[in-house]
């Protein structure tokens, strides 16, 4: 195996963050970049670097699962689907 550096190392990277339109792109440097309609309202990190642009996102999930007693069982819980 060959051992270089990364090309992201040598090079000066922008960091900023866009918000996510409601059609699931962000626009940087004037052009808008599909990222996902999932993430629409979101905050991205976007990595410019010479070549290329990265984003980078967290997708926060909140899910509530309702707590059965199973009367079956005495104290178990099952988690509803």
């Amino acid at each position: 195996m060959i051992d270089r550096p990364c090309q992201e190392e040598t090079k000066e990277v922008t960091v900023v963050m866009c918000k996510v339109a409601c059609s699931g792109h962000i626009s940087y440097g004037s052009r808008p970049y599909f990222v996902s309609k999932v993430l629409t309202g979101t905050y991205v990190r976007v990595v410019v670097g010479e070549e290329r642009l990265i984003v980078d996102a967290l997708l926060p999930i909140h899910k509530e699962f309702p707590l059965k007693r199973n009367e079956s069982e005495g104290d178990e819980h099952e988690l509803g689907t």
